[in-house]
């Protein structure tokens, strides 16, 4: 009887010689997704990067930690699982977080149906986030759509009032609010925190007069010197999603400095 090595029961794992890194990482990636799929780790990624691990350090001779740190292994590879056979994500609520996969999604097909109209107003939108995100006061995703559906409602009420008026821009400039207001059922607080805004910034205001002890006899003077702390007050008081200029506004309205 030929006594055999325990080496031998072993399984047996070819000897293959890539030819260039790529074909190495085609070929890991395809075992960790079966791996993986057999072990129903695909569908909500848990523990993928253990498993990534661990199997990069079965198949071969290379460190699991320098592939892993790859920005491409760790972020596409995990996407890439997660959105195997995936179902669980069709009801989770929208966030800020799934806009900009709508806006490039939708930016793709303005293009295919050779919308202009749309098309611009996303690229328009895009840029204004990329902006934003590199801006030092850096704003929410919801305050910029605001602010986009604000500067386009300014833009068609001076076409309206010129003279003549341009009936074609103010047209133009309501079509991309229409575009623009869809996105904002990506926030959870902009159905009611819109229709509220008003009345919570007439309140912060009325507010900050009482505590300042403003009286209503007060000369155009007194509420002149007082316009800068009363600005301050309703600050304190309201979200950063109201613009600076909107509680000047209602400072100097409320105050009869209009």
């Amino acid at each position: 009887m030929v006594c055999r090595s325990a080496a031998w029961f072993q399984p047996f794992t070819p000897s293959i010689h890539f030819q260039s890194p790529h074909t190495a990482e085609d070929w890991h990636s395809r075992r960790f997704l079966q791996t993986t799929e057999e072990m129903g780790l695909a569908r909500n990624g848990i523990g993928l990067r253990n498993v990534i691990s661990r199997h990069l350090a079965r198949d071969s001779n290379v460190s699991p930690l320098p592939y892993l740190s790859r920005p491409w292994a760790s972020k596409s590879s995990v996407s890439y699982f997660s959105s195997s056979n995936s179902t669980h994500s069709d009801s989770v609520e929208k966030g800020p977080d799934d806009l900009i996969a709508s806006l490039r999604a939708d930016l793709k097909n303005s293009m295919k149906i050779k919308d202009l109209t749309q098309r611009d107003v996303i690229k328009s939108l895009l840029g204004d986030l990329q902006n934003s995100e590199h801006n030092k006061n850096r704003q929410t995703h919801e305050k910029v759509v605001h602010s986009a559906i604000k500067k386009r409602l300014e833009a068609a009420k001076i076409s309206l009032e010129s003279n003549p008026p341009r009936l074609e821009l103010n047209k133009q400039n309501l079509q991309e609010v229409e575009i623009l207001k869809k996105y904002l059922t990506f926030f959870s607080s902009s159905h009611s925190a819109q229709d509220s805004n008003e009345e919570a910034l007439t309140k912060a205001v009325n507010d900050s007069i009482q505590q300042l002890g403003l009286s209503p006899d007060a000369t155009q003077q007194e509420r002149q010197n007082s316009l800068g702390k009363l600005i301050k007050s309703v600050k304190d008081k309201v979200d950063s999603n109201f613009d600076n200029k909107d509680i000047a506004n209602a400072v100097r309205k409320a105050l009869g400095l209009c």
